[in-house]
């Protein structure tokens, strides 16, 4: 309480977070007359009939273009491309909330607690270069909080994947060597595993029996999922559909690369491990060890000439 009395009681406190919800309101402004007035113009022209028989709608010119730098705040939340770039993260990330959920929850971020934890960093430091160094750090990380965590789950479902895509090509080349069709194969995948493998091959299942090609299915698994593996799984078996080579042969020939990739990944972990422990008996063994070993010496010394 004392912290939130002390930032009511002193005005120049409150100047950050004033100034930024400003900022940010009138970002959103001049984005929202423009598109109320393109729906206009929009029901205008399909109200519009002929010009012999229904006079012409009344156009309207757009609004000349001002505060230019707000508009680009304002559409860093509302265009396309964001929006986009949303869906993908989410699609990757194994769909974990809906894109309504998760722009509330970017909204909440940036909007709520970037202010308040903002507002209780210079409350806490005073208005100090710490304190407006903490409130720097919180405005710019606060409102990417969601969407690392978004790619950090989408990062863990790829290497997830990425570890189990060696033995999904072994039961393919098992179920397409012994008689089996690609469609039957991908379906004993689908029921025999139970990993984010078989939720992917049942969606590429789906699709195909939806009506999509084999192609566009398998170039729409890559792209749900950030893996190498499955990446260059995908794009060697479209290819052999396209050339016409025998799926056996292509599915042993990945398998095996798929184990060397593995068994290689494996290595090169190994030979990171002692540069990883490095940090750890630097910070915590070496400090323990050398007081055990130097401070009995040291004491003694101190007890002698004191």
């Amino acid at each position: 309480m004392t912290a939130f009395s002390s930032v009511f009681a002193d005005p120049l406190l409150l100047l950050p977070i004033v100034v930024f919800f400003m900022v940010f309101g009138l970002a959103l402004v001049p984005a929202q007359r423009q598109s109320r007035v393109s729906e206009r113009l929009a029901r205008y022209r399909l109200g519009a009939t002929t010009a012999a028989s229904v006079a012409p709608a009344p156009t309207r010119s757009l609004p000349k273009p001002r505060l230019e730098v707000f508009q680009r705040l304002g559409a860093r939340f509302s265009n396309e491309k964001a929006t986009q770039r949303a869906k993908t993260w989410l699609l990757r990330a194994g769909s974990p909330m809906t894109l309504a959920a998760y722009t509330r929850r970017r909204r909440l971020f940036t909007f709520v607690l970037t202010p308040i934890f903002a507002l209780l960093a210079l409350a806490g430091l005073g208005l100090k270069p710490l304190g407006f160094a903490a409130a720097a750090i919180v405005v710019l990380a606060m409102p990417r909080l969601p969407e690392i965590s978004l790619k950090r789950k989408a990062k863990q479902r790829g290497q997830e994947m990425d570890n189990v895509m060696a033995d999904v090509l072994d039961l393919l080349v098992v179920c397409v060597e012994g008689g089996l069709s690609m469609a039957a194969g991908l379906m004993q995948v689908a029921n025999r595993m139970d990993n984010v493998a078989s939720e992917e091959f049942q969606r590429l299942l789906d699709d195909i029996n939806s009506g999509v090609s084999r192609r566009d299915a398998f170039l729409a698994l890559a792209d749900r999922v950030q893996s190498d593996s499955l990446a260059i799984t995908a794009t060697t078996i479209i290819q052999a559909d396209k050339v016409g080579m025998s799926i056996a042969h292509t599915l042993r020939t990945l398998s095996e690369m798929m184990r060397t990739r593995r068994r290689q990944e494996a290595e090169t972990k190994a030979r990171q491990a002692p540069i990883k422990m490095m940090p750890v008996l630097v910070g915590f063994m070496l400090p323990a060890m050398l007081a055990l070993l130097i401070g009995p010496v040291a004491l003694e010394v101190m007890r002698t000439f004191r």
